[in-house]
């Protein structure tokens, strides 16, 4: 048999936008319920012709050795499920072809696969006999599937009845223990608790050392760093890199901040230019009406930079991060013994991090005119999530809690998960909110000091 597991030539998915259904197409109820949704938004037949073509992916093409593991990641939309449903069988394509060499196992999203009406344990043996496998092949491995699912007490229970994470769980395990040598996997694994991502974290890495072929979409750039040999990043339906798996992330990153970008102009759009009606965080901070202090100096910018000094919009965890405050002094004042601090808070407004020029020693001298304060962190410790930067520039430790300029939520920050252990291992949210440097080892047991314990010499 070929090494190669899945070949993708030059796919494409191309849908219809507003196209009505005839009652010839599909399903006889579905064809009449679009009939008479489209005669309430008022639009008749002729109008079927007014659609929108629409490409989902266009011109992807890669292939998956045996082995291997590709991480498919990018943004909401970027056609990563209609990428994953053409390899699966579930939809056709339009253009270009997809050959899976291998049997399948696929877990793209809750309601596939299952029937809802028949129990867990129903299910279990419908599935193996959907791959090919006999009673007896699927009994072999039935008790390894229910107890990695966890869900012994309800495995004769229908799935209707199940939790999502039940669900999802019990689907899992029977893709991936049963005789599958492509194991595609969507990012359902999120409705799963911590302990058992972890399990199935082990259980990839089991099928990889097997030789097995996985196809992995994911949100979560830890576990892709983690657990993939390979990166596919999919814009807007195109493949826009696919190679290691540390630059499809670096490039993940840099489209999601250039969409971050657009997404400001779009907002700044839709105030019709009037930048004093954005959100704070949005709004340039010579339009902030939210300042506190004299303003002998105040900040005309507060920029969040990379190591190499790209202005962006994230970070990873691990990563090197410089803070650039553009100031002005009023005309002809000057501003000495200046304190710059800041604070990083989470978005359930609790601390994470503070700083300021006097815990280091650090004076700035007499500053007049324009200038630029640059705060050089040289690992970012915070676990992924999303975050709020305020700063205050005061007189010399704050006396008398006076400001010279203060803003609250100046700016948000968003920490994405990187490798900060060398292991694509991060704490869990919800259990701290740094990471730490650290280690461990065994040590022998010592008999204990007579001397610490009070006996007698």
């Amino acid at each position: 048999m070929s090494d190669v597991a899945i070949i993708a030539e030059n796919l494409g998915k191309q849908y219809r936008l507003g196209e009505i259904a005839g009652v010839g197409k599909g399903r006889m109820g579905e064809g009449l319920t679009r009939s008479v949704l489209n005669l309430f938004r008022g639009r008749t037949p002729r109008d079927a012709h007014a659609t929108r073509e629409f490409w989902a992916i266009r011109n992807v093409s890669f292939e998956l050795r045996y082995g291997e593991v590709l991480g498919v990641i990018g943004r909401n939309g970027a056609g990563k499920s209609t990428l994953l449903k053409i390899l699966s069988r579930v939809t056709a394509p339009t253009e270009g072809r997809g050959e899976i060499r291998g049997r399948l196992g696929s877990l793209l999203e809750v309601g596939i696969g299952f029937h809802p009406d028949l129990t867990g344990r129903e299910n279990v043996y419908l599935n193996g006999a959907v791959l090919g496998l006999t009673r007896k092949e699927v009994a072999r491995r039935f008790d390894q599937i229910v107890e990695f699912a966890g869900i012994e007490e309800f495995i004769d229970t229908p799935v209707k009845r199940y939790s999502s994470g039940m669900y999802m769980r019990l689907a899992f395990s029977v893709a991936a223990h049963l005789d599958t040598e492509v194991l595609i996997v969507d990012e359902v694994l999120a409705v799963g608790d911590a302990a058992f991502q972890r399990k199935c974290t082990r259980l990839m890495r089991d099928a990889r050392a097997e030789g097995r072929a996985i196809l992995f979409v994911s949100h979560s750039m830890t576990a892709v760093q983690g657990l993939c040999t390979r990166g596919l990043v999919l814009d807007q339906g195109t493949a826009a890199f696919l190679g290691s798996t540390d630059e499809a992330v670096q490039k993940y990153f840099e489209i999601s901040t250039t969409m971050e970008r657009e997404d400001d102009e779009k907002a700044l759009a839709r105030a019709g230019g009037d930048e004093s009606r954005l959100p704070p965080t949005l709004a340039p901070f010579h339009r902030r009406k939210d300042r506190q202090g004299d303003l002998k100096i105040r900040l005309t910018e507060l920029e969040v930079r990379d190591a190499s000094g790209r202005r962006v919009r994230s970070i990873r965890t691990g990563e090197a991060l410089q803070l650039h405050m553009l100031y002005e002094v009023e005309p002809g004042a000057t501003v000495d013994n200046l304190m710059v601090g800041f604070n990083i808070r989470t978005d359930m407004d609790l601390p994470a991090l503070h700083h300021n020029n006097r815990l280091t020693g650090e004076d700035l001298g007499a500053l007049s005119g324009k200038g630029r304060i640059v705060f050089t962190l040289p690992s970012v410790t915070l676990i992924p999530g999303s975050y709020l930067i305020s700063y205050a520039l005061m007189p010399e430790w704050g006396l008398g809690g006076r400001y010279h300029d203060c803003i609250n939520m100046a700016r948000e920050l968003h920490v994405e998960p990187g490798d900060f252990y060398g292991t694509g291992q991060l704490p869990m949210a919800g259990h701290a909110v740094v990471v730490t440097t650290g280690s461990w080892a065994l040590a022998g047991l010592e008999a204990p000091d007579e001397r610490a314990t009070g006996a007698a010499t």
